[in-house]
């Protein structure tokens, strides 16, 4: 099973949709042949750099403490959480994978590939938003002058099921 994560917004700014991987292998062709070199997709084409020079993180970034400031402002701002992972399935054909989603309010696609036992090709997506309990957003007068004087303020949106106190 190939899975991946991506920011919606993100994706409907592209208009991705998730692609039916069976169209691609069984499409009509015409009658031809074609020869090709498999030694290029054997050798990793990667640079290599000098010697002495620090290694490239081959693993995707964990969220860290530093990540967040004093007052706990949110700053992980990646549009995907992982990238596309390889997963096996167990004998039930249930797969489960953990992530750490990044700062993003927002709704996230979630988009698997996967044969089934009769090697036909299935395509699953669905979507999630992440949000904040409270969120707070900035009010501002629509218009103002050079030289004047205003006054800004604050909506609070409280999205839990209890009655919260904001100072």
């Amino acid at each position: 099973m190939a899975l991946s994560v991506a920011d919606l917004g993100v994706l409907n700014l592209i208009n991705y949709r998730l692609p039916n991987p069976f169209s691609r292998f069984y499409r009509e062709r015409g009658l031809g042949v074609t020869t090709t070199e498999t030694l290029m997709h054997l050798v990793s084409s990667g640079e290599y750099g000098e010697k002495g020079e620090d290694e490239v993180e081959a693993e995707p970034r964990r969220r860290r403490e530093s990540d967040y400031d004093a007052e706990g402002m949110r700053r992980d701002f990646r549009p995907s959480p992982t990238g596309i992972l390889p997963l096996m399935t167990d004998s039930d054909g249930v797969a489960r994978v953990r992530f750490k989603l990044p700062d993003n309010l927002t709704a996230f696609e979630v988009m698997a590939v996967c044969p089934d036992k009769g090697f036909e090709v299935r395509l699953w997506g669905r979507s999630f938003v992440v949000s904040k309990s409270i969120l707070l957003q900035p009010s501002f007068p629509r218009f103002a002058r050079v030289e004047t004087f205003l006054r800004a303020g604050v909506v609070i949106l409280n999205h839990s099921t209890e009655e919260r106190s904001v100072s």
